[in-house]
């Protein structure tokens, strides 16, 4: 192999590795997705373990091996045992569901196939729809879905904030498992 074969072989394999704009856009718009469903998933997840009268240790091994859609499903089901107050439970119900959906969109984005080139159309294929889709999603799209998990977030947390201060301690006195 030459001297100049060999430079351009690590031209191109540093070239490789530099993320173009396209890809580069789309990574940041997938990453801010996961991320910011993470925390709303965390914050659900703890307040399971409260509905469920559990406390870290047993709301964790509980919680342990349920998928995020099993976890709401769960949750929608408990609530609707044990919130009695109306309002309150057409909140979180609709909180739930919404957060099931954009859950749902988030599994579909970031479980595709994409191929990404800056000089080519983007190709994104769903596994569930089996076929590619026509116009693949623009990062802007994706900015959007991670927009509305923003909201449903901050509806989750004002949620919260409306409730009974002492509702937490309330439900687990109820329960018999008193404060920690």
């Amino acid at each position: 192999m030459s001297s100049s074969e060999a430079k351009e072989m690590v031209s191109a394999a540093i070239l490789a590795t530099i993320p173009k704009k396209k890809v580069a856009a789309y990574q940041k718009a997938l990453g801010a997705l996961v991320i910011d469903l993470s925390l709303l998933h965390f914050l659900l997840e703890r307040y399971f373990w409260t509905l469920t009268g559990n406390d870290e240790v047993s709301g964790g091994i509980l919680t342990r091996n349920l998928t995020f859609a099993g976890l709401l499903e769960k949750m929608e089901e408990i609530a609707k045992h044990r919130i009695r107050d109306v309002a309150q439970l057409k909140t979180l119900v609709s909180i739930l569901r919404d957060t099931a959906k954009l859950n749902e969109e988030r599994n579909g984005l970031v479980h595709a196939l994409w191929v990404i080139d800056d000089n080519e159309p983007v190709f994104c294929l769903r596994r569930k729809k089996g076929k590619p889709d026509e116009v693949a999603p623009a990062p802007e799209n994706i900015d959007e879905l991670v927009q509305k998990v923003l909201d449903v977030t901050i509806e989750f947390i004002d949620y919260k904030k409306r409730i009974p201060s002492g509702f937490d301690e309330a439900l687990k006195g109820l329960l018999g498992l008193g404060a920690k």
